[in-house]
């Protein structure tokens, strides 16, 4: 039993090391950049940066362009400034403007994901950050990566 959970516990470990820190060794930072608040004004940002962004009204989204130098699997993240939690809505479009991926999960403390099993590489994708419903802040921090 003991040697049992010995592997469960090294499993689980290593699952939880793998996850959190899946952009380990990216490292850039960046603002968002207003006006963003449309696909043809989105902030181009890189794979693996961390980019920080803010929206203040209800009715406003953040837009940021990507484009992934590769083939296969990419995953995105948003996570909420822990002073000031909300509830954001995370959808990822493809160059023709065609929804490929959301979260619009209720804000409960942990990060919206999309993970997007097979990306066409050099060809640019539109992520929107959108403040959800149950937003308790007229104004919040959010933090936003992309990559694998």
């Amino acid at each position: 039993m003991k040697r049992f959970s010995a592997i469960t516990m090294t499993i689980f470990a290593l699952l939880t090391l793998h996850s959190s820190t899946a952009f380990a060794g990216y490292g850039d930072q960046q603002n968002e950049s207003e006006p963003n608040n449309s696909s043809a004004q989105a902030t181009v940002i890189e794979e693996g940066t961390e980019v920080y962004g803010q929206i203040d009204r209800y009715d406003e989204s953040d837009y940021f362009k990507i484009t992934f130098n590769h083939y296969g699997p990419i995953r995105i993240m948003l996570s909420d400034s822990q002073t000031y939690p909300q509830n954001y809505n995370l959808y990822v479009y493809d160059d023709k403007l065609l929804l490929v991926g959301k979260s619009e999960q209720p804000w409960d403390g942990y990060e919206d994901e999309v993970y997007i099993p097979n990306v066409n590489g050099f060809k640019p994708y539109y992520i929107e950050v959108r403040k959800g419903a149950e937003s308790k802040w007229s104004n919040g921090k959010y933090r936003l990566q992309a990559g694998w």
